[in-house]
């Protein structure tokens, strides 16, 4: 996409290792607790606007699909236009479940859940750093990129929003947790703010070293 748009001179960075993961991701623990029999932990995010509110689409479904215990959070973004919607449609769940809105560090909900259900935005190289696996949807076409570089993080199935609406989601989430661990993939994958600023320094000698 870059090839012969880019002067001669210019460094280019690109990829999942140089994605620009805040603070938070880079320097929070992965490790979770092993299940023992609890509810099935579910983080639903998509977004600070959601306008196609896949969000309330997707504890919907959970209701209709449930197969074991579920606690579910669903992360509503600053944007959302539906978080009277959302909560409706909470009250109605036949599983433990709770809102938030408006949340700034995603990254101790991340650690708390055993999956995630999101959109494919700058959300989804959190999710990689913090090894919490997840089904993806894309909703906007520029999202759709993303989703043909998920392939080689094991822990991931991605789709276009009609596709993981179609999904049976309790199986697929079933499916996800059942697969071996990859110890291949590791958290620094995805630290591209550690590397961007390494190359800024080595550009530019005057570059504050502060990270």
């Amino acid at each position: 996409q870059y090839k012969g748009k880019i002067d001669t001179p210019a460094e280019i960075l690109l990829g999942s290792g140089y994605s620009l993961l805040r603070r938070e991701f880079r320097t929070a623990a992965v490790a979770r607790a092993p299940r023992d029999g609890r509810p099935l932990r579910v983080l639903v995010t998509f977004g600070g606007s959601d306008t196609e509110n896949i969000s309330q689409h997707i504890l919907e479904r959970l209701g209709t699909e449930t197969r074991q215990h579920l606690h579910v959070i669903v992360v509503a973004g600053a944007a959302n236009r539906n978080v009277v919607r959302l909560r409706a449609a909470a009250a109605r769940a036949p599983f433990h479940r709770e809102l938030h809105a408006d949340v700034e560090n995603l990254s101790p909900l991340m650690a708390w859940a055993d999956v995630a259900v999101s959109a494919a935005g700058s959300t989804v190289w959190e999710l990689a750093a913090m090894h919490l696996p997840a089904l993806i949807g894309a909703a906007e076409g520029n999202q759709l990129a993303v989703l043909r570089g998920l392939p080689g993080i094991p822990f991931f199935r991605a789709g276009t929003t009609a596709d993981l609406l179609a999904w049976d989601l309790v199986g697929e989430i079933e499916s996800l947790l059942a697969r071996p661990a990859n110890t291949d993939w590791q958290p620094d994958n995805v630290d591209g703010a550690t590397r961007v600023a390494a190359s800024l320094r080595e550009r530019i000698p005057t570059v504050a070293t502060a990270s």
